[in-house]
């Protein structure tokens, strides 16, 4: 089951969900899934590692990033916010912990001084630049619906692949729920404004797809 169809009442939002549904499921079937399920050492994953940090660092700076442009007319956006932030505060660390713990780094510092990928940072950049924008219900439809389905489904792979060679963390588990959860989650706050918007914001999700898979297919160039 997808995450954005885990309820019924999600069914209003159908001309987001499957447009999103239907991009997540081409990049599944793309190189990169293919490579992912044929690792079987954990050394293998050192790229991925490395790349996926960044994106765990930065994500909640720009959610938080989201929460001081929320005007009083929306906050009830406060709580979607804190919360998200919230939850995704400490995954870099154990990321660390697990790219230490299985020796895929040495020393903590060569993950944060990693340049990321030209497709890694496009990935980033977008969270940022509608945090700067201040676009509340942008962001909504595209990183906490789209890239929160992605990142869903790669977490998914990812958890099973790491349990089956020998290197199981919490950074993978957690993901499998929490992203199914963050899909979804800010759906019932999209603002009225929305119909008028329908077709530019499915026009974002689908950016925002594929750069989150041009962004995977460069972690294994």
């Amino acid at each position: 089951m997808k995450p954005a169809e885990s309820s019924p009442a999600n069914q209003q939002y159908s001309w987001l969900l499957e447009p999103v549904n239907k991009a997540v499921t081409t990049i599944n079937n793309q190189p990169f899934y293919d490579w992912l399920r044929s690792v079987r050492y954990p050394e293998e994953l050192k790229p991925v590692g490395l790349q996926i940090f960044h994106h765990s660092l930065t994500l909640p700076r720009a959610i938080g990033m989201m929460l001081t442009r929320t005007p009083f007319n929306r906050s009830e956006l406060y709580q979607v916010y804190s919360q998200h932030a919230y939850e995704e505060a400490d995954h870099h660390l154990l990321l660390l912990d697990w790219m230490m713990t299985h020796r895929l780094i040495s020393d903590q510092s060569e993950a944060f001084s990693l340049v990321p990928t030209i497709e890694t940072r496009n990935c980033i950049n977008m969270a940022y630049e509608i945090a700067l924008d201040g676009d509340h219900d942008l962001w909504l439809c595209v990183v906490n619906t789209t890239i929160e389905a992605c990142a869903h489904e790669f977490f998914k792979v990812a958890s099973s692949l790491t349990h089956t060679i020998g290197c199981p963390h919490k950074y993978f588990d957690v993901h499998v729920e929490a992203d199914a959860e963050h899909s979804v989650m800010g759906l019932r706050y999209l603002s009225p404004e929305v119909d008028l918007r329908k077709d530019h914001l499915v026009g974002h999700c689908i950016d925002a797809a594929n750069r989150w898979s041009d962004m995977l297919h460069s972690w294994i160039k």
